[in-house]
C-alpha cells in the first residue's frame, strides 16, 4: 500500500506566488555562508544599530528563529537570515538614505508591560510584545470612542471584596455594595455584549506604582453579565479571591515583577498583595460577628463561636 504523507502548508509558497511580478522587479542579492558570517562579525549590536547590525529574525518556511544580519547595498537595506535551508535575503528597506533619516528617531527600551508573559520559548506561535522584543512603538492606531466597548478585562464578582476609599472613608466593601452607591446611567450594547456603568466622582482604589500603593481615581464602574466561569486563587494567608479568568495579577517571579492572568497562575507563584497601607482615620471597633458573616460559606464553616448556632 502507498503510503501518502500529508505535507503542512507554511505559507511560503502562497507568498511567492503573491509577490512574484514584485520579485521579477527587484534583482535580490545573493550573499554566501562565509560573507554572511562576514557580515555578522563586523555588525554592531543592539536595535537599530548602524549598518550592517546583526539581530534576530524567523525562517519564513521552518518559522524557527534564527540569526540575521541588516546590510546595506544599491540603495537599499537589505535582511539576510540564515535559514536550515540555506540563505534568505529579503528587502528590509526600499530606501536606504530613506531608513537612515528614520534611525534618528529609534529608541532602544526594555519593554516593561508586555502582552506575551514568557520568554520567547514558543516564538513565533504566541507572538506579540515579549521580553525579548526591543523594537518601540511604529505605527500606533487609537480608537476614539464615546462609549466604553467593554474590553476591559479587571473582572469581579459581586460579592468579592477590596479595599476602596469614598472621598475621605476608607473602607473594605463588596462591588455590589460600591455599585448600589451609583445611578448606572450609562447603557453599552457592542458584538453581542450588554453592560452599563456609572462615572463616579469621589471613588479611589489602591494601584501598585514603583512598589508602593498608591491611590487612583476611578473613572468609570462598569458592570455587565458574565457568563463564563470564575477563578477563585487562595493564598498561604488564607485570602480567597475570585475573578474571571483574564484578570491579571502582580507577580513576583525571577526578582522581577510581571503581570500574569489568573488562568496562568500556578501553586507556588508569589502575588503581589498589599500588606499594609495609611488611612486617614484611625479603628476604633470591629464587630468580629458581622465580619464573620461576609466571609466564604467554606470559611464559616471553619469558626465555632460560643452562644451563636448559626452566623447568618
Amino acid at each position: 500500500m502507498e503510503e501518502i504523507t500529508e505535507e503542512v502548508p507554511s505559507g511560503e509558497r502562497e507568498f511567492d506566488e503573491l509577490t512574484k511580478r514584485v520579485r521579477d522587479l527587484i534583482e535580490y542579492p545573493e550573499i554566501s555562508e562565509e560573507e554572511f558570517h562576514e557580515l555578522l562579525t563586523k555588525a554592531s549590536r543592539g536595535y537599530g544599530g548602524a549598518l550592517p547590525h546583526r539581530t534576530w529574525s524567523l525562517c519564513p518556511e521552518t518559522r524557527k528563529v534564527v540569526p540575521a544580519v541588516v546590510w546595506e547595498k544599491d540603495g537599499k537595506v537589505w535582511i539576510t537570515k540564515k535559514c536550515p535551508e540555506g540563505m534568505i535575503t529579503d528587502v528590509y528597506y526600499e530606501d536606504a538614505e530613506m531608513y537612515k533619516h528614520f534611525e534618528k528617531w529609534r529608541y532602544d527600551f526594555k519593554i516593561k508591560s508586555y502582552n506575551v508573559e514568557n520568554t520567547g520559548v514558543n516564538c513565533p506561535f504566541d507572538c506579540g510584545l515579549c521580553p525579548r522584543h526591543r523594537s518601540h512603538t511604529n505605527l500606533l492606531n487609537i480608537v476614539l470612542t464615546n462609549r466604553c466597548n467593554l474590553s476591559c478585562w479587571y473582572c469581579f464578582p459581586p460579592n468579592e471584596e477590596a479595599v476602596f476609599k469614598f472621598g475621605n472613608l476608607v473602607k473594605l466593601a463588596t462591588f455590589e455594595e460600591v455599585a448600589r452607591a451609583f445611578q448606572f446611567e450609562h447603557k453599552v450594547e457592542i458584538d453581542g455584549f450588554k453592560g452599563e456603568y456609572s462615572v463616579p466622582q469621589n471613588l479611589y482604589v489602591l494601584t501598585f506604582t514603583n512598589g508602593k500603593a498608591e491611590w487612583t481615581k476611578v473613572t468609570k464602574f462598569l458592570r455587565r453579565k458574565h457568563e463564563g466561569k470564575l477563578k477563585v486563587i487562595k493564598t498561604r494567608t488564607g485570602r480567597a479571591i475570585r475573578t474571571t479568568p483574564e484578570h491579571k495579577f502582580f507577580v513576583y517571579e525571577n526578582e522581577e515583577i510581571v503581570k500574569k492572568r489568573a488562568d496562568e497562575l500556578s501553586s507556588g507563584d508569589e502575588l503581589i498583595l498589599l500588606w499594609n497601607f495609611q488611612a486617614d482615620e484611625s479603628l476604633t471597633e470591629i464587630d468580629l460577628l458581622e465580619v464573620f458573616k461576609e466571609l466564604p460559606q467554606e470559611e464559616k464553616e471553619k469558626i465555632y463561636v460560643r452562644g451563636i448556632k448559626n452566623l447568618d
